[in-house]
C-alpha cells in the first residue's frame, strides 16, 4: 500500500511515484488509499485525536477487501509512504507489526510519539539531501537499529522534499526480501 503525502491524492502519488510501473514489472498488487482531506491521522503529543485509529482500520479493511478479491501472500504485505504518508506508514507498522513485513518511508520521520524501543518492522528511510527532514531521518535509522530493528537510510543527492522514482528499484529490492518476522526461518 502506498500512502500519499499531505494534500496529495492517490492519483497524484501514482503520477509522481511511478510505483504502478514497479508493480507491473514485479507482479504485485498495489493500492493507493485516499486520506480524508488529503491527510492521514497520526498521534500527536499534547493533541488528543479520538480518530487516530480510523486510518489503521482503513488498512485493516483494505487488506480484507484485497484478500477477498485476490490471492495475496499475507507474509509479504508492505507499506510505503511519502511525507505525511511516510509518517503514517511508520506509525501503521508499529501498530500492525504482525501484518506488515517491511516499510519504505520517503521524506518523513515517524510521529513524535513513536517509541523506537518497540520497533519491529524492517524500515527503509529515504530522503533528499536538500530536504529539511534529511538529517532527522538519518538519525531515525540509528534509533531503529538501537532497538534491534533492521533499518537502512538512503540519502539522495540534489533532491528536496520529493519522491525519487529513480530509486523505486532500491525500494523494491529492500521490501521484497522481507517476510513477516514471525515467518522468517531461525
Amino acid at each position: 500500500m502506498a500512502w500519499h503525502g499531505f494534500g496529495d491524492s492517490p492519483e497524484s502519488m501514482a503520477d509522481y511515484s511511478e510505483l504502478d510501473e514497479l508493480a507491473a514489472k514485479h507482479h504485485f498488487i498495489l493500492a493507493y488509499p485516499a486520506g480524508i482531506r488529503g491527510s492521514w491521522r497520526v498521534p500527536m503529543p499534547d493533541a488528543p485525536n479520538a480518530n487516530v485509529e480510523e486510518d489503521i482500520q482503513l488498512f485493516d479493511a483494505l487488506v480484507e477487501q484485497i484478500s477477498a478479491q485476490h490471492a495475496i501472500d499475507h507474509d509479504r504485505i508492505y507499506v510505503v509512504g511519502m511525507s505525511q504518508g511516510a509518517i503514517f506508514a511508520q506509525w501503521l507498522a508499529s501498530q500492525r507489526p504482525d501484518e506488515i513485513a517491511a516499510v519504505a518511508a520517503h521524506s518523513g520521520s515517524p510521529p513524535k510519539v513513536f517509541e523506537f524501543s518497540t520497533a519491529k518492522v524492517s524500515t527503509l528511510l529515504i530522503a533528499g539531501q536538500e530536504d529539511l527532514v534529511h538529517d532527522s531521518m538519518r538519525d531515525d535509522v540509528t534509533q531503529y537499529q538501537a532497538a534491534g530493528c533492521e533499518a537502512k537510510f538512503l540519502s539522495i543527492p540534489n533532491l528536496g522534499h520529493a519522491w525519487s522514482a529513480a530509486h523505486n528499484k532500491a525500494i523494491w529490492d529492500f521490501l521484497s526480501r522481507h517476510v513477516l518476522k514471525s515467518k522468517e526461518p531461525d
